[in-house]
C-alpha cells in the first residue's frame, strides 16, 4: 500500500513537470497559461492529499514515531448548578438542661443516660422526709380542724354557741388546708419529671449528692424538631426568603438533604457583613444531632443546558487569558492539539461553566493537555491505556 502511493505520488509531479516544460518551449496564449496554472493547481492539491495520507499511514505503522498520548471527553449540554456555601450548626428546640426547684440530697435516679422517656415521667428523686412527716403532721390536725368546724357549723345553724367560735374553726381549717397543699406543691418539687418526650442524653450527679437549684441534673433530647442556623453574607439577603429550598451536607460523609428556609434575620451583623437564616429538613425522618456542623448550600445559579468543562483543562497565557486545547481528529488514532480561547463563568466542585469559544460535541483534551502546545500532532488514548 505505501509503495502504491508513493508511485502514485511520483508519476503526478512527473507529468506536472513534462506539461509545465511543453508549455514554456514556445509561447502561449493568456488563456493556455491560466488552463495550465489550473492544471498545476488540482495536480498540487491531489499530491497534498496522497502525501498527508501517506504520511498518517506512516504514524499509525511506524513503530519508532513518538507522539504525546492524550485522552478526550466530548463536551455536552448539561444542568449545572451553581452553590453558595457556608457552614451552619444544628439545633434542637428540645435540648434541655433539667435543673432542679429546690435542693436536696439526690435519692434515686430512675433513669439511665440513652433511655427513652415520656413527658411527665420521674426522672430523679431528692430527699423528701421531712416534708412528708410535715404533711403527715398537716393531715393529723386538718382532720381534727375539720371535725370542730362541721360541729362548730352544725351549732351556728341551729343559732348555738357564738359566731367568733364558728368564724376561728372555720379558718383553723382553711389554714391548714392551704398549709397541706404547699407542703405538697414542695413535695412535688423533690421528683424531676421530663418536661417532654426524649431521650436522656447524659446524667450528671450520683446517688447521695447534694444538689441545689444551680445544679445541673441531666441533659434531655428531642430530635422531632431539629433545625439549621447560618449566617449568608448580605449580598443575598434580597435572594433568600421563607420558603427557599437550600441544600446541607454533613462534612465527612456523602450525604446531602434538602432544606427549607424558615426565617431569615432582619439584621446585619456589622461585624461580618452577614445575617442569620434557620432551615429545616424537608425529610423530618432524618436525625441529625444537636450542636452538629454542616454545610449549608444555597443557590444563586442555574443553567439547565450549560457547557461545563474541568477546572483542570482551563490554561492561562502569559497575558491571563484563559484558553482549552481540543483535538482535531487527522483519524481515529491521531490528531492535532488546538488552542482555543474561552470565556468562563461560575465554577463549582471543580467544573467551570464555559460561556463562549466552544460549543456542543468539542472534544476537549484531558490527560496530558498540560504536555502539548496548539499545532502539536498528538496520540488519542483511552483512560486504562493511558494509566496501564
Amino acid at each position: 500500500m505505501k509503495k502504491t502511493l508513493l508511485l502514485a505520488l511520483i508519476a503526478v509531479i512527473a507529468g506536472a513537470c513534462s506539461s509545465r516544460n511543453r508549455s514554456t518551449a514556445a509561447e502561449t496564449p493568456l488563456s493556455e497559461l491560466y488552463r495550465q496554472r489550473d492544471s498545476l493547481l488540482k495536480h498540487i492539491e491531489k499530491s497534498n492529499l496522497l502525501l498527508t495520507e501517506i504520511n498518517e499511514r506512516i504514524n499509525e505503522l511506524d513503530s519508532t514515531a513518538r507522539f504525546y498520548t492524550v485522552t478526550t471527553f466530548e463536551v455536552k449540554p448539561a444542568l449545572f448548578e451553581h452553590f453558595v456555601e457556608v457552614y451552619g450548626t444544628v439545633g434542637s428546640e428540645k435540648n434541655t438542661l433539667i435543673f432542679p426547684e429546690t435542693g436536696g440530697v439526690i435519692t434515686s435516679i430512675a433513669v439511665k443516660p440513652g433511655q427513652k422517656v415520656t413527658r411527665g415521667q420521674t426522672l430523679l428523686q431528692l430527699d423528701a422526709s421531712i416534708i412528708l412527716s410535715s404533711i403527715n403532721e398537716v393531715k393529723t390536725q386538718l382532720d381534727l380542724a375539720t371535725s370542730v368546724f362541721e360541729k362548730q357549723k352544725r351549732l351556728w345553724e341551729q343559732k348555738v354557741g357564738s359566731e367568733i367560735q364558728y368564724l376561728q374553726a372555720k379558718n383553723n381549717k382553711e389554714s391548714l388546708e392551704n398549709r397541706l397543699k404547699t407542703l405538697q406543691a414542695q413535695y412535688s418539687q423533690t421528683i424531676v419529671r421530663a418536661p417532654f418526650d426524649g431521650v436522656v442524653d447524659d446524667i450528671f450527679p450520683k446517688v447521695g449528692q447534694l444538689v441545689g437549684p444551680q445544679t445541673q441534673l441531666l441533659r434531655l433530647v428531642n430530635l422531632d424538631n431539629i433545625y439549621i442556623e447560618g449566617e449568608i453574607s448580605e449580598n443575598y439577603a434580597g435572594l433568600i426568603k421563607p420558603g427557599y429550598i437550600a441544600k446541607v451536607r454533613v462534612p465527612g460523609t456523602d450525604s446531602v438533604y434538602e432544606a427549607r428556609v424558615t426565617s431569615t434575620a432582619r439584621f446585619i451583623n456589622p461585624t461580618n457583613r452577614t445575617f442569620k437564616i434557620r432551615l429545616e429538613l424537608v425529610d423530618k425522618s432524618v436525625r441529625l444531632l444537636p450542636n452538629s456542623l454542616v454545610s449549608i448550600m444555597v443557590k444563586d445559579y442555574e443553567n439547565p443546558a450549560a457547557l461545563t468543562v474541568p477546572v483542570r483543562v482551563v490554561q492561562q497565557d502569559p497575558a491571563g487569558n484563559d484558553f482549552v486545547l481540543i483535538l482535531e481528529k487527522t483519524s481515529s488514532t491521531l490528531g492535532i492539539a488546538r488552542k482555543v480561547y474561552v470565556k468562563t463563568g461560575k465554577s463549582y466542585h471543580n467544573h467551570v461553566e464555559v460561556i463562549e469559544g466552544i460549543g456542543p460535541n468539542t472534544l476537549i483534551i484531558d490527560k496530558g493537555s498540560r504536555n502539548v502546545k496548539d499545532g502539536q500532532k498528538v496520540k488519542l488514548v483511552s483512560e486504562t491505556d493511558l494509566n496501564a
